[in-house]
């Protein structure tokens, strides 16, 4: 039988925690972030790690489309090269938001392990650094790393990937709502009734036109069936601890709820998702 050894190494400074832990630790810490709106801590925003981190040449960047799917765009792009900032398109790119991404550290003489290329993913605040040879340069490395953090706590923009789409927390200038994106009925949770299982079904199968709200962030669904029937459903964005939270505001006669196949976390009228928007 073999034995596998796992081991986890949490590390303070100030108000900042860093946490090595394996793969599936880390998952569970990841949803735990998402889930508990009164979890004693909170991920370090993006635009702070992006600064910090990924404002020297970028070598490789994993981008996640924000804009209509659409026969002519891919979904997502991952790129590789010597300085991905200066292959960057605006009129191309800009509808791409930064999912993860790996840089070459602009030199600093404080920084003696911090050096080299360095990877992150600012919405889940994950970092990945080089492998170190003992224990007192891994603590050394994550010393130097909050230390970068912390110097640019008060930058408001991030520098090098400005061009990028960027996520927002006001919703006040959102407007002219164009996509839904619809959870598949497969990852619905598995006690759902039949009656919401036919309702992510009779989203999937049939056309649903989106109309968005010029002056909010407020969108109406409509989804038509092949004989015929209409069903409408108004979705209205809240802010919430953890992002947004789409809430019902009305939808025609029909015989379940379907903001929750909407949102993606049941049929109570709310959930974590998303309704795409200028």
């Amino acid at each position: 039988m073999n034995t596998i050894h796992l081991l986890t190494v949490a590390l303070r400074r100030n108000g900042m925690v860093a946490v090595h832990t394996d793969e599936s630790t880390r998952s569970r810490l990841q949803r735990w972030l998402n889930r508990d709106k009164t979890a004693p801590f909170r991920r370090i925003t993006p635009e702070i790690i992006e600064a910090a981190l990924l404002s020297g040449k970028a070598k490789a960047l994993w981008l996640q489309g924000t804009h209509a799917r659409r026969h002519t765009k891919a979904d997502i792009k991952n790129i590789y090269g010597l300085d991905l900032r200066e292959a960057l398109r605006p009129h191309e790119d800009a509808s791409y938001a930064l999912g993860a991404g790996r840089s070459e550290l602009t030199d600093h003489p404080d920084r003696k392990v911090l050096t080299g290329t360095v990877g992150a993913a600012p919405g889940s605040s994950s970092v990945w650094l080089r492998t170190t040879p003992d224990f007192p340069t891994f603590v050394a490395g994550n010393v130097e790393l909050f230390a970068a953090l912390e110097a640019d706590q008060k930058n408001e923009k991030p520098a090098g990937l400005s061009m990028l789409a960027r996520p927002i927390t006001d919703l006040s200038r959102v407007t002219s709502a164009y996509e839904v994106m619809i959870t598949d009925p497969a990852m619905l949770a598995l006690d759902i009734d039949d009656d919401t299982f036919a309702a992510a079904r009779l989203f999937q199968e049939n056309a649903v036109k989106v109309i968005g709200d010029p002056s909010s962030a407020r969108a109406t669904l409509t989804i038509g069936t092949p004989d015929g029937e209409q069903y409408t459903l108004t979705l209205q964005p809240q802010a919430a601890p953890n992002g947004f939270v789409l809430v019902r505001q009305q939808h025609s006669v029909m015989s379940v709820d379907m903001c929750g196949v909407v949102a993606g976390s049941g049929c109570d009228g709310r959930g974590s998702g998303g309704v795409g928007a200028r």
